[in-house]
């Protein structure tokens, strides 16, 4: 599982990106 994975769940993609 990637942190990645649960920061899109949790918050938005773009939030992942940064």
């Amino acid at each position: 599982m990637s942190l990645c994975s649960i920061c899109l769940q949790l918050v938005w993609k773009q939030a992942c990106l940064y």
